[in-house]
């Protein structure tokens, strides 16, 4: 389920903005970001096989629990995990962005 993420306060502000970045921070052996397989718009990219973050349509979840499973510990070998490569605390912000992306209106 998709929340709103409260922006009312100064600081609920700037932890969405971190987890932009965070969305577009490249890291890993292949120095890839999420953006390099979801796209910098999160629509996804048929060639890599990566999922539109933006719909309604989420095999594992898409709340922030699932997202943050799916960040820590990777799925079946085609989405890296990133535990170790991202602090616990930015996977947490990062998983509470992907979960706040408003669904694509085409």
């Amino acid at each position: 389920m998709r929340f709103n993420l409260p922006q009312g306060h100064g600081e609920e502000k700037k932890m969405y903005e971190v987890g932009k970045r965070v969305f577009f921070y490249r890291g890993g052996p292949m120095d890839f970001s999420c953006a390099s397989c979801h796209g910098e718009n999160a629509k996804g990219m048929v060639d890599t096989g990566a999922p539109d973050l933006t719909d309604k349509f989420w095999i594992y979840g898409g709340d922030a629990g699932s997202v943050y499973t799916t960040v820590y510990a990777g799925r079946q070998g085609h989405m890296p995990h990133w535990d170790g490569k991202l602090t616990p605390v930015a996977q947490k912000i990062l998983a509470l962005y992907v979960a706040t992306l408003e669904p694509a209106h085409d």
